[in-house]
């Protein structure tokens, strides 16, 4: 009987950006992501490259490991740049829910203690308003900043156990609550997935 092509032995001690990095490695021309909407594709070279680029950047705006940065943006291959561009960067990903309404976003911003929210034009006014401390909160749009023309990797050091993923609970029964999740605990949830749906290249 053959082995199977996947185990979940094979992300211990995994990061994500040692993952975006070995399949970058690996296959930097295969197809990572594509758009359904647009049919605009990603390779793993140019997730790498789009992920390296973002990290540089919030590590040159003075965040330190393990910091959060909130993400507000409607789906697309932006929004999964941003959210892995932040975890491969040693950063902790805050999911900012755009359709929540302004008191729970205030909530999650001040909770959050997220210094910095990363957005797009669309989703800016909501977040300006919602801001519980318009000085604490810088807001960036993605579309201003550069992310190409990089080739190094940021010079923090991460590990599995870092935290890399905040969420928050609907808070139906009160104020939402947030959840973290480090590095390895979404790579074995990502892991998970592979094997109860039997998925391949």
């Amino acid at each position: 009987m053959s082995e199977p092509a996947f185990n979940l032995q094979s992300l211990e001690g995994q990061t994500v950006r040692g993952l975006i990095d070995h399949w970058a490695d690996e296959k930097p021309s295969a197809t990572y992501l594509i758009d359904p909407k647009s049919g605009e594709t990603t390779s793993f070279f140019e997730l790498q490259q789009r992920c390296r680029a973002l990290s540089l950047h919030l590590e040159g705006a003075g965040l330190t490991s393990g910091e959060t940065v909130g993400y507000a943006f409607n789906n697309g291959v932006d929004a999964a740049v941003a959210i892995l561009a932040i975890m491969y960067g040693g950063y902790t990903a805050t999911a900012i829910n755009l359709v929540s309404g302004k008191q729970t976003i205030s909530h999650v911003l001040n909770h959050s203690a997220a210094k910095l929210v990363l957005c797009e034009e669309k989703t800016l006014p909501l977040l300006t308003q919602a801001a519980p401390e318009k000085d604490v909160t810088d807001f960036w749009l993605l579309e201003n900043l550069n992310l190409t023309d990089v080739a190094e990797a940021p010079s923090n050091i991460i590990n599995a156990q870092d935290d890399a993923l905040l969420m928050y609970t609907s808070g139906t029964t009160g104020v939402p609550k947030g959840v973290v999740h480090a590095q390895a605990s979404l790579l074995a949830g990502g892991g998970n997935t592979v094997l109860a749906h039997g998925l391949t290249e």
